[in-house]
């Protein structure tokens, strides 16, 4: 489904949405009014349709969009939900700003721009069962302080061409934090105790002259804070810097990762 529009909302009953948008989007509230014409010919204005934000219904209902050009923003209040199964894919050749929650009940989410990410504070991204959330941006990743990354036993892999700032991840899966040019480090968040509560760990700062992992700053809130039972982690000059509080092993962690396709399905990525 082909649009160019301003400001999308979108509700489906037992059904996916695909969406291609050859212009820039905000997911929002919008309206629609008829006019009412009396006896004497006066056109009154009537309000007939109100609704905010996406949300499909049945067992297995997809939201789909992607993005021909310009930045694709969720506006704050006005949530993305997907039913049951139904897989995410928010892909924009723009900045991709996240300002209200996104959700599978058990789907995977797929998050792709070619500008900056970024999530705002306290606003999440959830999926439940296996669902994986797979997040890669080409600018930098700015997740604020009391944002996360939410899912069950699915894995989460969050990528940037630059500097990685994290709310939060949680997950009975592993996890995987990269930046390829950049640094990695926390939001400063105070809703909860860790930025990342995984099973295993993968985290990478390796740029030789500013990579790096955490920070020295004396405040316990900056410091980037796990509970992992396994890590590997390679960094630059600024190092790597972790509070566990559990019992770690050092030692090769492997993430594998599937994306969302533009059709709704799973693309398999290699493993991180």
């Amino acid at each position: 489904f082909d649009t160019e529009v301003v400001t999308l909302s979108a509700r489906t009953s037992n059904g996916s949405l695909y969406l291609l948008e050859v212009d820039g989007l905000d997911v929002g509230a919008t309206e629609a009014t008829s006019g009412i014409v009396a006896a004497n010919g006066v056109v009154t204005p009537t309000l007939v349709a109100q609704q905010s934000g996406i949300a499909t219904g049945g067992s297995n209902g997809a939201v789909i969009i992607t993005l021909s050009a310009g930045d694709l923003s969720v506006l704050s209040t006005h949530t993305i939900s997907a039913a049951g199964a139904g897989r995410i894919l928010l892909e924009t050749p723009g900045a991709l700003s996240i300002l209200a929650d996104v959700s599978s009940g058990q789907g995977s989410i797929t998050l792709l721009s070619t500008s900056d990410f970024s999530l705002a504070a306290g606003i999440e991204v959830t999926t439940g069962g296996s669902g994986q959330i797979h997040l890669t941006t080409a600018g930098n990743l700015l997740a604020a302080a009391d944002s996360r990354f939410v899912a069950s036993t699915g894995n989460i892999a969050l990528s940037a061409n630059g500097n990685l700032i994290l709310g939060g991840i949680s997950t009975e899966g592993r996890a995987a934090l990269i930046s390829e040019t950049g640094h990695i480090r926390a939001a400063g968040s105070t809703a909860f105790d860790l930025e990342v509560l995984a099973s295993y760990l993968l985290l990478r700062a390796d740029n030789a002259s500013n990579g790096g992992v955490g920070t020295l700053a004396p405040a316990a809130v900056q410091s980037f804070r796990t509970q992992v039972g396994r890590v590997a982690a390679v960094a630059g000059a600024e190092g790597i810097h972790l509070i566990n509080s559990v019992g770690v092993t050092v030692g090769s962690v492997l993430v594998s990762t599937s994306r969302v396709s533009v059709s709704g399905g799973l693309e398999a990525q290699a493993d991180l």
